[in-house]
Protein backbone atom coordinates (compact mmCIF):
# COMPACT_ATOMS: atom_id res chain seq x y z
CA UNK A 1 0.00 0.00 0.00
CA UNK A 2 1.42 3.95 -0.84
CA UNK A 3 1.46 5.29 2.47
CA UNK A 4 1.12 9.06 1.68
CA UNK A 5 3.44 11.74 3.68
CA UNK A 6 2.89 14.49 1.87
CA UNK A 7 -0.06 15.99 -0.31
CA UNK A 8 -0.67 18.90 -3.19
CA UNK A 9 -3.92 19.59 -3.93
CA UNK A 10 -5.35 21.61 -6.94
CA UNK A 11 -8.13 21.89 -9.34
CA UNK A 12 -7.08 21.05 -12.85
CA UNK A 13 -10.07 23.11 -15.59
CA UNK A 14 -8.97 21.19 -18.16
CA UNK A 15 -10.01 17.87 -16.41
CA UNK A 16 -13.22 19.27 -14.04
CA UNK A 17 -11.36 17.67 -11.38
CA UNK A 18 -9.18 17.85 -8.35
CA UNK A 19 -5.29 16.51 -8.67
CA UNK A 20 -4.02 15.08 -5.10
CA UNK A 21 -0.49 14.80 -5.99
CA UNK A 22 1.02 12.51 -3.18
CA UNK A 23 4.00 11.67 -2.27
CA UNK A 24 5.48 8.20 -0.10
CA UNK A 25 8.51 8.37 2.23
CA UNK A 26 10.70 7.40 -0.90
CA UNK A 27 9.86 10.24 -2.74
CA UNK A 28 7.83 7.92 -5.15
CA UNK A 29 4.62 10.40 -6.70
CA UNK A 30 1.32 9.03 -7.97
CA UNK A 31 -1.53 11.83 -9.18
CA UNK A 32 -4.62 10.97 -8.51
CA UNK A 33 -7.99 12.85 -9.80
CA UNK A 34 -10.80 13.32 -7.37
CA UNK A 35 -14.22 13.97 -8.88
CA UNK A 36 -16.31 16.56 -8.01
CA UNK A 37 -19.18 13.78 -7.12
CA UNK A 38 -16.52 11.81 -4.76
CA UNK A 39 -15.40 15.12 -3.48
CA UNK A 40 -18.89 16.23 -2.06
CA UNK A 41 -19.60 12.18 -0.27
CA UNK A 42 -15.92 12.70 0.87
CA UNK A 43 -16.49 16.89 2.49
CA UNK A 44 -19.75 16.02 3.50
CA UNK A 45 -18.99 12.13 6.17
CA UNK A 46 -16.02 14.18 6.93
CA UNK A 47 -17.14 16.88 8.46
CA UNK A 48 -19.58 15.25 9.90
CA UNK A 49 -17.50 13.16 11.66
CA UNK A 50 -15.88 16.61 13.08
CA UNK A 51 -19.14 17.85 14.25
CA UNK A 52 -20.12 14.35 15.92
CA UNK A 53 -16.32 14.29 17.23
CA UNK A 54 -16.40 18.48 18.64
CA UNK A 55 -20.15 17.00 20.02
CA UNK A 56 -18.39 14.81 22.62
CA UNK A 57 -16.07 17.11 23.57
CA UNK A 58 -18.12 20.10 24.14
CA UNK A 59 -20.97 17.72 26.49
CA UNK A 60 -23.17 17.17 23.65
CA UNK A 61 -23.42 20.77 22.35
CA UNK A 62 -22.72 21.63 18.97
CA UNK A 63 -22.21 25.07 18.22
CA UNK A 64 -21.39 26.43 14.73
CA UNK A 65 -19.49 29.32 15.65
CA UNK A 66 -17.49 26.73 17.76
CA UNK A 67 -16.84 24.98 14.49
CA UNK A 68 -15.90 27.83 12.90
CA UNK A 69 -13.37 29.06 15.22
CA UNK A 70 -11.84 25.36 15.68
CA UNK A 71 -11.47 25.38 11.82
CA UNK A 72 -9.99 28.80 11.55
CA UNK A 73 -7.42 27.91 14.40
CA UNK A 74 -6.49 24.70 12.49
CA UNK A 75 -5.60 26.89 9.56
CA UNK A 76 -3.97 29.04 11.21
CA UNK A 77 -1.38 26.78 12.18
CA UNK A 78 -0.68 25.15 8.68
CA UNK A 79 2.61 26.23 7.31
CA UNK A 80 2.67 25.99 3.11
CA UNK A 81 5.62 23.96 2.32
CA UNK A 82 7.65 22.71 -0.99
CA UNK A 83 4.97 21.62 -2.99
CA UNK A 84 5.31 17.92 -4.31
CA UNK A 85 6.46 17.85 -7.79
CA UNK A 86 3.80 16.67 -10.44
CA UNK A 87 6.58 16.44 -12.52
CA UNK A 88 8.13 13.41 -11.67
CA UNK A 89 4.71 10.97 -10.95
CA UNK A 90 5.05 7.89 -11.33
CA UNK A 91 1.44 6.98 -12.18
CA UNK A 92 -1.87 8.53 -12.31
CA UNK A 93 -5.46 7.01 -11.63
CA UNK A 94 -8.87 8.17 -11.60
CA UNK A 95 -10.26 7.74 -7.71
CA UNK A 96 -13.32 5.28 -7.51
CA UNK A 97 -13.61 5.40 -3.66
CA UNK A 98 -12.34 6.10 -0.22
CA UNK A 99 -12.71 4.23 2.52
CA UNK A 100 -13.06 5.97 5.74
CA UNK A 101 -11.62 5.42 9.28
CA UNK A 102 -11.33 7.19 12.82
CA UNK A 103 -9.53 6.42 16.08
CA UNK A 104 -8.86 8.24 18.87
CA UNK A 105 -5.87 8.65 16.90
CA UNK A 106 -6.84 10.63 14.29
CA UNK A 107 -8.63 10.12 10.62
CA UNK A 108 -7.62 7.36 7.85
CA UNK A 109 -8.62 7.94 3.78
CA UNK A 110 -7.63 5.13 1.46
CA UNK A 111 -8.06 6.35 -1.44
CA UNK A 112 -8.96 3.78 -3.97
CA UNK A 113 -8.46 3.48 -7.83
CA UNK A 114 -8.76 -0.10 -10.12
CA UNK A 115 -9.22 -3.11 -8.65
CA UNK A 116 -6.05 -2.89 -6.23
CA UNK A 117 -4.76 0.56 -6.42
CA UNK A 118 -4.85 2.22 -2.59
CA UNK A 119 -2.63 4.83 -1.18
CA UNK A 120 -3.47 6.23 2.56
CA UNK A 121 -3.35 9.10 4.44
CA UNK A 122 -3.51 9.82 7.82
CA UNK A 123 -4.18 12.46 9.57
CA UNK A 124 -4.98 14.15 13.24
CA UNK A 125 -8.07 15.72 13.87
CA UNK A 126 -5.98 19.63 13.04
CA UNK A 127 -4.44 18.22 9.65
CA UNK A 128 -8.29 16.56 8.63
CA UNK A 129 -9.32 20.40 9.22
CA UNK A 130 -6.58 21.98 7.00
CA UNK A 131 -7.00 19.49 4.72
CA UNK A 132 -10.92 20.21 4.52
CA UNK A 133 -9.86 23.82 4.45
CA UNK A 134 -7.71 23.42 1.29
CA UNK A 135 -10.68 21.00 -0.43
CA UNK A 136 -13.35 23.85 0.72
CA UNK A 137 -10.97 26.62 -1.24
CA UNK A 138 -10.36 24.02 -4.36
CA UNK A 139 -14.47 24.03 -4.86
CA UNK A 140 -14.45 27.94 -4.58
CA UNK A 141 -11.34 27.68 -7.46
CA UNK A 142 -13.81 24.94 -9.47
CA UNK A 143 -17.22 26.97 -8.85
CA UNK A 144 -18.72 23.79 -7.77
CA UNK A 145 -21.63 24.09 -5.52
CA UNK A 146 -21.07 23.28 -1.83
CA UNK A 147 -24.28 21.09 -0.32
CA UNK A 148 -22.08 18.55 1.10
CA UNK A 149 -20.69 20.98 3.32
CA UNK A 150 -22.02 22.39 6.82
CA UNK A 151 -22.68 26.41 6.98
CA UNK A 152 -20.10 26.82 9.54
CA UNK A 153 -17.11 26.18 6.81
CA UNK A 154 -18.99 29.81 5.08
CA UNK A 155 -18.01 31.14 8.50
CA UNK A 156 -14.48 31.03 7.38
CA UNK A 157 -14.33 33.96 5.01
CA UNK A 158 -11.21 34.38 3.11
CA UNK A 159 -8.91 32.22 4.97
CA UNK A 160 -5.10 32.44 4.02
CA UNK A 161 -4.63 29.99 0.61
CA UNK A 162 -2.86 26.70 0.74
CA UNK A 163 -2.66 23.78 -1.20
CA UNK A 164 0.10 22.19 0.76
CA UNK A 165 -0.25 19.68 4.02
CA UNK A 166 2.44 17.45 4.94
CA UNK A 167 2.48 14.93 7.38
CA UNK A 168 4.81 13.21 9.67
Amino acid sequence: MFIVQKITQCFDPTQDRICLSVQDSDGKVLLLWLTQRLANRLAGALSNWLEDDLKIQAAGQSVPSLHAWEQAAAQAQLKPGRPVEATVAKGEALLEAVDLARSLYGYTLTFKWRATGTAQLRLSGTELRQWLGILHRLFDTAEWPKHAWPQWFGALGDAPSAAICSLH
